[in-house]
């Protein structure tokens, strides 16, 4: 089982099972399919028949993407601060 405290995400495999993208975020792995089977998926969400995997990339890119937004909506005083070419 791959963890990222001492590594980083180049160090992670393409393609990931939910145990590890369970770990990854930590959650449990219970919660991991739960997220898969609701709301049309998670971000790099691959079925091979009854196989769950997740391309690690899209992953962490959907995730992070995702984190941002929520940050705006929570705290839209400072999104502008952080965007590209906004006062700092």
């Amino acid at each position: 089982m791959r963890t990222l405290r001492n590594g980083s995400v180049e160090e992670l495999p393409l393609f990931i099972d939910a145990t590890e993208a369970a770990n990854l975020l930590h959650v449990g792995r219970s919660k991991m399919y739960e997220l898969a089977r609701t709301n049309g998926g998670l971000p790099g969400q691959v079925r091979l028949g009854k196989l769950l995997r997740f391309h690690t990339p899209t992953l962490l890119a959907g995730l992070a993407e995702q984190s941002a937004v929520v940050s705006q909506v929570e705290h839209p005083e400072t999104a502008s601060k952080w965007e590209v070419g906004g006062a700092r």
